[in-house]
């Protein structure tokens, strides 16, 4: 058995990851935001998960290359990987979105973006847990998750 991330396992690791994130995003949203269960989630899910998965592939592919050269199997890296691929995202978005702090109309403000980074947060630790779930399976056979 080798320690080595193969392409396969690295890309379901990918898919395991996107999907949590996904999924965490869209329930933690929901609650804070009052947002009906169910209620049109299925086309929200599916933007959400595009974006996230464009924005988070090169940051995961470093992520990957590290792992394999250094030989890290930890789930902190995985989470903290996790988060600050998130966090780079909430930056993205900020640079992206309007802003009332920059006069422009109808932005959000400051306190609305730093709340909008804990759900950022969670969805990338929640994703970053899930890569490791499926990568550490591949290693260790007694550590295969029950789904």
């Amino acid at each position: 058995m080798t320690d080595h991330i193969t392409l396969i396992r690295a890309c379901s690791g990918y898919a395991a990851s996107v999907t949590a994130a996904t999924a965490s995003a869209i329930v933690t949203f929901s609650i804070s935001y009052g947002m009906a269960p169910w209620k049109d989630w299925g086309q929200l899910a599916i933007v959400v998960w595009l974006a996230i998965s464009i924005s988070a592939l090169i940051p995961y592919l470093i992520a990957i290359w590290y792992a394999n050269r250094q030989g890290e199997r930890k789930w902190g890296f995985f989470a903290c990987t996790g988060l600050v691929t998130a966090l780079l995202g909430m930056v993205l978005l900020a640079l992206a979105a309007p802003s009332n702090e920059c006069g422009d109309s109808e932005g959000m403000t400051l306190a609305h973006f730093l709340g909008i980074s804990l759900h950022f947060a969670a969805a990338g630790m929640s994703g970053g847990t899930a890569c490791w779930l499926v990568l550490k399976s591949a290693h260790d056979e007694d550590s295969v998750p029950a789904i």
